[in-house]
Order: C-alpha cells, then structure tokens, then sequence
C-alpha cells in the first residue's frame, strides 16, 4: 500500500521509557512534598486524564491540585522543589531513540509527511519547543493543547487535518499505551506496534493493549513498510 504520512505515538515510540530515573524522581517529589510514595503514585495515576486534556494550564496548576487532592500543604520552597524535580525528569525524557531522527528525514526524503499525537500534560508543551522535534516533524498532535487523548477518534483526525492526509492514507506507530492502535483502526489508518526488545515501559504502569497485528522493533524498520 501507498501512505501519504506516518503518524508517530511520542512515549515509548520515539522516545524510551526507563523507569529507573522515574520512580527516582517520585521519590524525591514525595519527600519534598511530605507524602507517602504509594498515595502520591495513586493520586498522580488517578489525575492522568485531567493532565491529558488539558485541565491544568501550567505544572504549578498541576501540582495545586495534587497537594489538594492529597491534602497536604508543603511549604513554598518545597514545592518549587518539587516541580523542579519533575520539570528536569521530563526534560530529560525528550530525547529521540537511536536511529528516530534518521528516519524522520528520510521519510521525508520520500515525500511523506510526517505526524505526532501524544497524551502529554502540561509540562511536554511547555518544554516541547525546545526538543530536536519539532524541525522534523509536519504535525504534532499533543492532548493537552487540543483538549482531547487517544483513543478518542477526534485527536487522530485533528493530525490528519493539519496534514491534509485521510486516515486510510496514514501509518500509525505507536507502542500500545492508551488502546492507541485499535483507535487509530477505527479511524481507518493502519496501526503497527513498536516493541524494542530492552523496552521497560511497562514497569511505568503503561496500560499496553494485546497486539497481534504488524509489529517492529526498531524505529528504522518503518521504512521497510513504506
């Protein structure tokens, strides 16, 4: 088949997911924050949807609403501290896998465009425009600016109008998180699955649906489907 774009998931996609340096990071934001470990997990995983579409205009929105949700009053320093923890994890996670730039140029190199939708909060459109992305990529798509997340039929159509594509015409990567496959399907585009063999996202408590569809393992392989 002929596509007219590839439309990639960002987390776990294009970037890796370790997480190591993330429950690191948990652990000082509970201690800056005066919190158990397992009630802040909680309370965070419980407010994914409100960070994914666009209920928190700003971190410090975000994190007033933890504090609330948690009902806890740390002191000023301390939550500056705090999202300054959380601010620098997610800056460090903004960086591309091996081979992903690459073959972003290339895929434009053979006249295709190229698209990004991502269930992101707040703080990855704030840092996004400061990534090596943005100059590669012809769409991108995050949750938290247009107000809706994956799977909902409405984010995949906003990628593909701003790439003035059909769905049927797009390439889907994505890892899986969020049931993005099958939403993508049903929009009519053609999903396929990326897993990396050293891929640890899992441990980060990503809800990953079961795929038996196309698959690869390295992001350089979705030229081989063009």
């Amino acid at each position: 088949m002929t596509y007219a774009a590839v439309i990639f998931d960002l987390f776990g996609t294009l970037i890796d997911e370790r997480p190591g340096p993330y429950a690191k990071m948990m652990a000082t934001v509970a201690r800056l924050l005066g919190v158990e470990l397992d009630a802040l997990y909680a309370a965070s995983l419980a407010d994914v949807p409100n960070r994914d579409t666009g209920v928190y205009l700003t971190t410090n929105h975000q994190f007033a609403a933890l504090c609330q949700t948690l009902g806890i009053s740390p002191s000023p320093e301390h939550f500056a501290a705090a999202i300054e923890e959380y601010t620098d994890l997610q800056r460090s996670r903004l960086v591309p896998r091996e081979g992903v730039i690459e073959t972003l140029i290339e895929i434009k190199a053979r006249g295709l465009k190229r698209g990004l939708i991502s269930n992101t909060a707040p703080i990855i459109t704030s840092l996004w425009p400061d990534t090596v992305f943005p100059a590669h990529l012809d769409a991108v798509v995050l949750s938290a600016e247009v107000k809706v997340r994956k799977p909902d039929p409405a984010i995949y159509l906003i990628a593909c109008n701003q790439l003035r594509v059909r769905p049927e015409d797009c390439l889907y990567i994505g890892d899986g998180g969020a049931n993005e496959l099958t939403g993508a399907a049903n929009v009519g585009m053609t999903p396929i699955l990326i897993a990396p063999p050293y891929d640890d996202a899992p441990a980060l408590g990503a809800q990953r649906q079961p795929w038996d569809g196309t698959r690869i393992a390295f992001i350089p392989e979705v030229l081989d489907l063009l």
